[in-house]
């Protein structure tokens, strides 16, 4: 596999730190290969190494097996969609596996020795909560790896106290092993102008400090320290100092259907009738039945009335957003719609955010635009057919496409918001696709420049 230069320092830095280390790289820097390359490299003097991943559930197909099948011989083990079964030796040499997994079952059952074990904690910002049950499980079977890869975009998105279980994990020398001992030394609390330093209080102390309207702080100088803690075990890379990157990055996010959401689909799919809310949602052609699965896959269906009826549950796109917010900071972000039910369903739950689409008046519409540019919002919510021409968002550069239709000049149109003279940041470009389902027909054929009759076909064989 050909590596960028960030990716070759970080590999390096991780083989001379023993395979033990951070990667905080930027969103779409390709830290998937970085962990592949170390783990081919840790592997030429252990043939026996293997590799186990920790990642949210979008990733473990749509980033980790992708990469493994384009650029390994690797095998690997999809454990979420595997039952569990218990071996003495592992036929894998890469088993994956996302977070809430951990809360039923064992990872330990299918780790070998701890010489022969490495783990990676993909966006481990996951466990930045010291209390969180993921976080205690992954504290609890950390000694069971002898090399412990961390990666994440965006570390601590909140306060730096959320740097201590991910480096824990790492290395119990690093910070204090003790989480109230860490943040004593280098947190104050503060309400306002009035600080509390250096005071030592109890769980039960200092929850009634906080229902009181203190928090953690921390001072510059305190900050520099805690920097220099974390400076030798962690490699950093910004997307947009890094000369050698392509200019513009494309990802894939699968999410997976809830079984309610599932069944309406296949019914769909199959008998082109679904019920959803006592009401009968009818599919007579072709592309009005991939209309409606394209629905189906955003969590909802317009009836024959034209009223959008939800499925039960929350969509697990919506679910995948919010973590990808979570993910990439305080940055700024387009989020492209489909359909009207998905703009003013976002926009319930994000809140304070640009709209555009057809029910936006025309006298509204620039008023939207330059409280985006502006950045007094840090969310844009539009249809490509209303803001995928002639405007420019060179304030953005990362767009999340929730849905996807079959117009290719709107596809391409739409990215180039961003993409366009005075843009000084690489450009990402975030794929929401329900596994196994319209959604990945349509990716594929528009990255073909194909248009909707190829769709209806590769739908249809």
């Amino acid at each position: 596999m050909k590596l960028f230069n960030h990716q070759k320092q970080a590999v390096k830095f991780l083989i001379h730190n023993k395979g033990i280390g951070a990667i905080f790289h930027d969103i779409g820097m390709g830290k998937t290969l970085t962990a592949l390359e170390t783990f081919k490299r840790l592997r030429e003097s252990n043939e026996d190494l293997k590799m186990y991943v920790v990642c949210p559930l979008s990733l473990i197909e749509g980033a980790w097996g992708e990469d493994i099948k384009k650029f390994t011989n690797y095998r690997y083990c999809n454990l979420h969609e595997k039952r569990k079964k218990k071996q003495k030796k592992p036929p894998f040499d890469i088993y994956i596996v996302n977070y809430e997994w951990l809360l039923h079952n064992d990872l330990i059952d299918y780790v070998g020795s701890q010489e022969t074990s490495m783990i990676v904690l993909d966006e481990s910002s996951k466990i930045k909560n010291p209390r969180a049950s993921i976080t205690k499980v992954l504290l609890s079977i950390n000694h069971y790896f002898k090399h412990r890869i961390i990666m994440s975009g965006t570390p601590a998105p909140n306060i730096e106290t959320e740097y201590w279980a991910q480096m824990t994990f790492l290395n119990y020398g690093i910070f204090h092993h003790k989480f109230n001992a860490f943040k004593n030394k280098f947190f104050h609390l503060s309400r306002g102008t009035q600080v509390m330093q250096g005071q030592y209080m109890s769980r039960s102390m200092a929850r009634d400090m906080f229902s009181h309207g203190w928090e953690s702080d921390i001072t510059d100088e305190k900050r520099k320290e805690l920097i220099l803690c974390l400076k030798p075990h962690c490699h950093y890379a910004d997307k947009d100092k890094c000369l050698d990157l392509p200019d513009r990055v494309d990802e894939k996010r699968f999410v997976y259907m809830n079984p309610k959401q599932s069944s309406i689909y296949n019914q769909m799919k199959k008998y082109c009738l679904a019920e959803i809310e006592g009401q009968d949602i009818v599919a007579q052609v072709a592309l009005t039945k991939i209309m409606k699965l394209r629905q189906i896959t955003s969590g909802f269906a317009f009836d024959d009335h034209g009223i959008a009826r939800a499925i039960d549950g929350t969509s697990p796109k919506i679910k995948e957003l919010q973590n990808i917010i979570e993910e990439i900071g305080k940055k700024q972000l387009i989020i492209w719609c489909q359909f009207h039910w998905e703009i003013e369903a976002l926009q319930q739950i994000i809140g304070n955010c640009s709209v555009l689409y057809g029910k936006v008046p025309a006298n509204k519409r620039q008023e939207e635009i330059e409280k985006f540019k502006e950045g007094k919002n840090r969310f844009l919510i539009a249809h490509p057919a209303s803001a995928g021409h002639g405007l420019t968002f060179v304030n953005c550069s990362i767009q999340i496409f929730f849905s996807l239709n079959y117009s290719w000049e709107q596809y391409i149109q739409a990215k180039g918001r961003t993409h366009r003279p005075g843009q000084t940041r690489k450009c990402v470009y975030i794929h929401l696709l329900c596994d196994d389902t319209i959604d990945g027909i349509i990716y594929d054929v528009l990255n073909k420049k194909g248009d909707s009759q190829e769709i209806v076909k590769e739908f249809l064989a």
